[in-house]
């Protein structure tokens, strides 16, 4: 029997909130991904490209936060394609962006969150429900949200304050 041996590394980069039983790896983005933003905030306006899953029912946050985003696009310019975009439609729709909104995927830090801050998007992602380090910080390098009302809510604030929304895009990529 082996007796006070922490482990030294965890090869998986989230942990439920409060466990500190093994230290996960901090993340990396390729610098040379990473698109640089200029002084002026982006045009307002949001993106969601979440792929819908077909497993996916109705009562899913990504449906309901479609469906709300749908409803906001009509007062917001917003894009939310229908149909799974390929990667280079995504990056291209996160660099015409102000906003990305981004649900977590397989895992609370998927790969879209990145791609998104990388892209120059300030991330309005769902709050995670594990901790991973170097996380972005609410309302400094992201904002995060619980349920599509929040998403909304934060939407139309972050639409109307680009300065705010810039702001916070900057801070992510300074984060990668």
């Amino acid at each position: 029997q082996v007796t006070e041996i922490e482990p030294v590394a965890y090869f998986k980069r989230e942990l439920p909130p409060g466990e500190s039983w093994a230290r996960p790896l901090p993340f990396s983005y390729p610098r040379e991904r990473v698109v640089s933003l200029g002084e002026a905030p982006r045009v307002p306006r949001f993106v969601y490209s979440a792929h819908q899953w077909d497993w996916c029912g109705k009562s899913s946050l990504r449906s309901r936060l479609r469906d709300a985003l749908g409803l906001l696009s009509h007062q917001y310019d917003g894009s939310i394609p229908q149909a799974r975009v390929s990667v280079t439609e995504n990056h291209e729709l996160n660099q015409a962006s102000l906003l990305a909104v981004s649900p977590s995927g397989r895992g609370s830090l998927c790969n879209r969150h990145l791609e998104a801050i990388a892209d120059g998007c300030c991330v309005v992602m769902e709050w995670p429900t594990v901790q991973w380090p170097d996380a972005p910080r609410d309302s400094i390098e992201c904002r995060y949200f619980r349920n599509e009302f929040e998403a909304v809510e934060i939407i139309e604030e972050l639409l109307t304050c680009p300065d705010k929304a810039h702001a916070m895009a900057l801070a992510g990529q300074a984060l990668l």
